[in-house]
């Protein structure tokens, strides 16, 4: 009888073991999965930060100055008005020298440097790392090295993130809608010197096949074939302006991001240069 009700002990504390283990491996993953969640809703950036003093009422001003010119598609600013630079360089170059861009689109909150990697790291660096560098969930906006940092090659593309809490890329999808689209014209890139203007003219759930790797935009040919993909895309619930032309000198600035729930697609946004300003 002693032998038997040892041999229940035993067993009853292994089976209490066992569920101690069970409970601790469980909380462990709650307070992962808590932590990735937390960090996908919250992770986001301050478009001040790398502000001049004043400088988003003088950029409000630079950007609502220009006015289209409807015999081209360019803009013209007002002559007695002085383009704004409303990045503090100096404090970009010192806080990450990968940072060779910064990104505004208006509508929406994309107001975000662009970062791409210098040799010692690989180009998907900036998924996961934010513009000082440092680890974070919703990475940094970024280009990749087969782009020069310049804007002179054919298609440029820039990659960001689709993030939850409506930072990073996610705002792109608003062009899913046709009275955003048509509302919202132009999308603007900085650089230290340049304030580059882009036209958007598309806009479309793509799939996930790397653009910059796949096609060799160098060859004339197959470079004026993906425009024409880019004028007429073969997906039904696309946005196109009908008066956009592409011939083999344009240049275009694609925006990437994912779409919710689906790994195989991309939603790109494709903007035409039209205009390069030098700024103070």
């Amino acid at each position: 009888m002693v032998k038997l009700s040892s041999s229940r002990n035993k067993k009853s504390m292994k089976k209490r073991n066992l569920l101690i283990a069970i409970l601790i491996v469980a909380m462990l993953a709650f307070s992962v999965a808590g932590t990735y969640i937390f960090m996908y809703f919250s992770s986001g950036k301050n478009p001040t930060e790398y502000k001049k003093t004043n400088a988003t009422s003088q950029s409000n001003k630079s950007n609502n100055n220009s006015t289209i010119n409807n015999n081209s598609d360019s803009m013209n600013d007002n002559e007695d008005d002085s383009i704004i630079n409303p990045y503090d360089w100096d404090k970009i170059a010192k806080t990450n020298k990968d940072i060779y861009a910064y990104i505004h689109i208006p509508g929406t909150k994309i107001e975000l440097p662009v970062a791409q990697s210098d040799d010692s790291k690989d180009d998907s660096f900036y998924l996961t790392h934010n513009e000082k560098g440092n680890y974070e969930f919703s990475g940094c906006i970024y280009s990749e090295k087969i782009n020069s940092t310049d804007f002179t090659d054919p298609v440029t593309v820039f990659y960001g993130h689709n993030m939850l809490n409506g930072t990073m890329f996610a705002h792109l999808h608003y062009f899913e809608k046709k009275d955003f689209f048509d509302k919202h014209e132009y999308f603007y890139v900085y650089t230290p010197s340049h304030k580059l203007t882009y036209r958007v003219y598309s806009a479309y759930v793509y799939d996930d096949t790397h653009i910059l790797k796949t096609f060799d935009f160098s060859d004339i040919q197959v470079r004026m074939d993906y425009f024409k993909t880019t004028l007429n895309p073969s997906v039904s619930n696309a946005n196109v302006r009908k008066d956009v032309a592409l011939t083999q000198d344009s240049k275009i600035l694609t925006l990437s991001t994912c779409t919710s729930g689906k790994s195989n697609t991309r939603y790109i946004v494709n903007g035409l240069f039209i205009k390069d300003e030098v700024t103070d």
